[in-house]
């Protein structure tokens, strides 16, 4: 083998001096060519000739190492290089310590990779083919192909296999040290159907490993995955024992990141200020960010707990429970910002959604303000649903528990049904909500001051095959569909609770305010009833009147003889 070598750094180790350099300024630098291994630049060689143990140093010293099979050429600078060498592979093991810098530049069909930085420590393996860094490792990975820019990596420890094509990466260390950022290529295509990636920043991991374009995965109890969406939209971050990424098959675009082991989420959807408008937290035992959807998306698995933060849709914190939730972001349309839409799938005992509302404005002046307003909304044993914060909610299953309790007016609503439905009137504000198949309901007014005066507890209960809340500006009301069976109790006009009856195609109608109430009926069936036993009161003393006899055939008195009606009966005041 054709060995070239300055004679006086081989026999006798001598550095070249300050003096020496003065004396002989266009001298070339040291260069050394071992079989396909070239080493430069350096200031001392001590060892064999046929370098199986020798060391080089200097601080500029060079040495660049090809490997044919992947298409590579590591170059390696260092203070200190330890090298060993056997007959059959030159330089087999190196050695590299005190100011490692480094670049491995990989050429495939799909373009050029770089992988370049510093490090306190470096080992390669020219038959196992494993570059070793170590010592605090900074790195930086060009990738064009796959990286809308370039990527940067820090760890304790990182191992490159160019054995594995692409380049196998693995890395490890405290939760201190190891972070890595990466911004995937947007795909090719058509406008409209070019996909939106995140950029991606993972951290806080013990151990990882990731193949471009092809395989990621990071363990460790306090990784760290936060992504940023490239418009500005939105953002999110994930803490997982587990964190893996995905590709598709062809061209290698990343598909999905999934975390998994006591998962905790945030996720932001941002307004043109930067500012989070709906924000979210919650656990669940995986969650999977979905890259291929035109808009970022989220799928939460296994026991989902979800906190949702909107204050211009409702008031105060949203809570969500279910087994799994998928949350959508939604592009604009026209004049409707952006949203969030949820869809739950669940175990009916694992089922939770809780909100409250915006309030609606005050009634106008000269109005009365309305009675059986709908508040913090409880929904339980529902199987399936989907939500936009601020817009619609519709929530289904085989018996289905919805509760509304508002604090300021005191209306309580209790429904048991097989779906509800919510949409609203303007944004936060509930405009309609309905109740359908099977429904039990229990709807409560307390007793409450109107005016001067204290207006007593209304209520009705019992059951009907749809409920429909309606509220506007100006009214507010509640429809109830036959085949329907209820009780209405008002203290203040009736002397006893009013019993009401409707065969299927008839609908029983409340028009509400807060000191009274319309009641009326619609009956294409002409055989539903209402009856009622109105309270008369005395004209001198203002007292209810004595009772006349029941069973006098004579007797005027309504409660003789109760109502019962086909057509539109009002009064019930």
């Amino acid at each position: 083998m054709h060995l070239r070598l300055p004679l006086l750094s081989l026999m006798f180790a001598l550095p070249l001096t300050p003096a020496l350099a003065q004396q002989k300024p266009a001298q070339k630098q040291n260069v050394v060519k071992f079989g396909d291994v070239t080493l430069s630049a350096y200031t001392r060689i001590e060892g064999n000739l046929n370098f199986s143990n020798t060391t080089v140093s200097g601080t500029r010293t060079l040495l660049v190492i090809p490997d044919k099979a992947s298409g590579s050429e590591l170059r390696l600078h260092a203070d200190t290089i330890g090298v060993k060498s056997t007959e059959d592979s030159p330089f087999e093991a190196t050695e590299m310590s005190g100011h490692v810098r480094y670049t491995l530049t990989q050429k495939t069909k799909e373009g050029t990779r770089i992988l370049e930085g510093t490090a306190g420590h470096a080992t390669f393996r020219r038959t196992t083919r494993l570059i070793e860094l170590s010592q605090g490792v900074d790195s930086t990975l060009t990738d064009a192909e796959r990286l809308a820019q370039p990527g940067t990596f820090r760890a304790g420890k990182i191992t490159a296999d160019l054995s594995k094509s692409p380049v196998l990466y693995t890395l490890s260390g405290n939760a201190s040290e190891t972070d890595i950022r990466f911004k995937p290529k947007e795909s090719s295509g058509k406008a409209e159907l070019k996909t939106e990636i995140a950029e991606t920043h993972i951290s806080r991991f013990r151990e990882g490993s990731f193949q471009v374009g092809q395989t990621a995965l990071f363990r460790g109890a306090e990784t760290v995955a936060d992504f940023l969406n490239p418009a500005g939209k939105s953002s999110g971050q994930i803490k997982a024992a587990l964190v893996e990424a995905k590709f598709t098959e062809t061209k290698s675009r990343l598909k999905s990141a999934t975390a998994t082991g006591n998962v905790r989420y945030r996720l932001s959807r941002l307004g043109e200020d930067g500012k989070a408008e709906e924000s979210l937290d919650g656990t669940a035992g995986e969650v999977v960010y979905d890259y291929l959807n035109q808009m970022p998306r989220y799928v939460l698995k296994d026991n989902v707990e979800v906190t949702v933060i909107s204050p211009k849709q409702i008031r105060g914190p949203a809570m969500f429970s279910a087994d799994r939730v998928e949350i959508d972001q939604l592009a604009e349309v026209k004049d409707k910002p952006q949203s969030y839409r949820y869809t739950l799938t669940s175990r009916p005992g694992n089922a939770l959604v809780s909100f409250t509302p915006l309030a609606p404005k005050p009634p106008l002046p000269g109005k009365s303000a309305l009675a059986f307003r709908l508040g913090t909304l409880t929904i339980k044993q529902f199987e399936k649903g989907t939500l936009e914060t601020g817009k619609s909610f519709s929530l289904s299953g085989k018996r289905v528990l919805f509760d509304s309790t508002d604090k300021e007016s005191g209306s309580e609503a209790k429904f048991s049904s097989e779906s509800v439905v919510g949409t609203y009137l303007e944004a936060g504000v509930i405009g309609s909500a309905t109740a359908s198949g099977n429904v039990e309901f229990s709807i409560n007014q307390p007793s409450r001051k109107v005016g001067i005066k204290t207006r007593a507890a209304q209520a009705i209960k019992g059951k009907s095959s749809r409920v429909l809340y309606v509220t506007g500006k100006e009214e507010r009301s509640i429809t109830f569909a036959g085949p329907l069976s209820a009780q209405l109790i008002d203290t203040d006009t009736l002397e006893k609770p009013g019993v009401i009856t409707a065969k299927s195609g008839d609908k029983l109608i409340l028009t509400l305010t807060d000191d009274s109430y319309d009641l009326s009926m619609d009956t294409p069936s002409e055989a539903s009833t209402v009856v009622l036993e109105p309270k008369i009161k005395s004209k001198k003393q203002d007292t209810p009147s004595p009772k006349p006899d029941v069973k006098n055939p004579t007797s005027t008195n309504p409660a003789s003889t109760p109502p019962t009606s086909t057509k539109t009966e009002k009064g019930a005041r």
